[in-house]
């Protein structure tokens, strides 16, 4: 009703969902841009009369550029622009620990529970950071479950890290993301925030591809455990997995070691330097 009487331009097609594909007959115009074939499903070509080019990589930046090309944007290198307010900047600086020369931020649940790494690892490499000189602070939102896995990470740490769940408004946590050393976080918000900020994130990945999904252009860190579940999986046939498939297995962050997240957490602080 409330687009009723409207003509657009153009629609971007931009989900592959059915729920998204059916909304989108609301909206009246010639031009409806959706994904290329590769990166399609069958019914989204139902919905769209156009198509955008195929990106040259995996990740979804990619081929949401592509959208931006298909309505006449210049595709020119991505810069990093968010503004951070001086008082959130402040609010990150007071929180820091003024003894410790560096940072690290773990912002331990993503939305989805099975998507969350184990606690006792956590702990165990909060522990490790801080004997490497560290300050460590595990941040998140104030749902009961980031409360609860906080609390646990926190009771299981040799060295308490700073427990400031639920403490931060989303503005803060981003000048906190950009102040810190290193993040590490699962498949969760707070991985694109590290690099929009630049700083360097560790991303646990096991359900979905990072190449696709994890932090753009600085995979350098991840712990990759969905490419060898895929694997396992599928065998041969894992090469033409569809773009965007997830594995659900319960278990598979399990699949994640402690040490593989302290060997990427070295490389990370040696990337730092001194």
């Amino acid at each position: 009703r409330q687009l009723k009487g409207r003509n657009f331009d153009a629609l971007l097609l931009m989900q592959l969902s059915l729920r998204a594909g059916l909304a989108s007959l609301a909206v009246s115009t010639n031009r409806r841009i959706g994904f290329d074939k590769g990166r399609s499903k069958e019914i989204h070509g139902l919905f769209v009369n156009e198509r955008v080019a195929p990106a040259n990589g995996r990740h979804v930046v990619d081929t949401f550029r592509q959208f931006a090309v298909a309505i006449g944007v210049p595709d020119r290198p991505l810069r990093w622009n968010m503004p951070v307010a001086p008082m959130d900047r402040d609010w990150a600086m007071q929180s820091l620990d003024p003894n410790a020369r560096r940072h690290l931020v773990i912002v331990p649940s993503a939305s989805n529970p099975n998507r969350n790494w184990l606690p006792d690892r956590y702990a165990s490499v909060a522990d490790y950071a801080t004997k490497k000189g560290f300050a460590v602070y595990l941040c998140g939102g104030p749902d009961m479950r980031e409360l609860a896995l906080a609390k646990e990470i926190a009771d299981r740490s040799t060295q308490k890290p700073t427990n400031i769940v639920g403490r931060t408004s989303l503005k803060q946590l981003f000048a906190l993301v950009a102040a810190a050393d290193i993040v590490l976080a699962p498949d969760t918000g707070p991985v694109h925030m590290a690099v929009a900020t630049g700083t360097p994130v560790i991303g646990l990945y096991a359900h979905s591809d990072p190449a696709r999904t994890g932090p753009y252009g600085r995979q350098d860190f991840v712990v990759d455990a969905y490419t060898p579940a895929l694997r396992k999986q599928l065998g041969d046939k894992a090469g033409g997995a569809p773009w965007g498939f997830r594995l659900k297995a319960g278990d598979l962050m399990e699949r994640i070691t402690t040490q593989a997240v302290c060997d990427a957490f070295d490389r990370a602080v040696q990337e730092l330097g001194d």
